[in-house]
């Protein structure tokens, strides 16, 4: 009963997020034909001009989202340079723990030192990789590698 109960408050919570989204464009759309109306009933402008000044407001609109957008991929990137090396660093300390100290060990007196390369070895490849993928995420003129 307990799951029937929380299953519904879920798709109740996914319904209201995608009522919501609807109801905020058509709002939008409809502010946008309110204001249209309203500087064509004025009259002091023609309909050329109101039709410019709404493609220029719709571009800046445009160009805001696309800037808002590339900083949120980069920020994706960053994140995934991020994990990358955070994932190196547990693979090297995995294998420094598994050839120094167990499962791994060779019997032999190299087993820790090997494990310590090893270790140091996964750690660089993954600074490296980490921070390929973290400058990719700032380009020149904060260009984004797609733009």
């Amino acid at each position: 009963m307990e799951g029937d109960i929380g299953a519904l408050g879920f798709w109740l919570m996914v319904g209201m997020i995608v009522a919501a989204g609807t109801v905020s464009r058509a709002l939008k759309e409809r502010e946008k034909q309110a204001m249209l109306r309203a500087l064509l009933e004025r009259g002091d402008k023609n309909v050329t001009e109101v039709l410019a000044y709404l493609r220029e407001r719709d571009a800046a609109d445009a160009a805001q989202a696309a800037r808002d957008e590339a900083r949120t991929r980069m920020y994706g990137v960053r994140a995934l340079a991020v994990l990358a090396f955070a994932l190196a660093v547990g693979l090297g300390v995995y294998l420094f723990v598994g050839v120094g100290f167990g499962v791994l060990r060779q019997p032999s007196a190299f087993g820790t030192p090997v494990a310590f390369v090893l270790m140091l070895g996964i750690w660089a490849v993954g600074f490296f990789i980490a921070r390929r993928i973290w400058r990719s995420a700032k380009q020149k003129n904060d260009a984004h590698p797609d733009a």
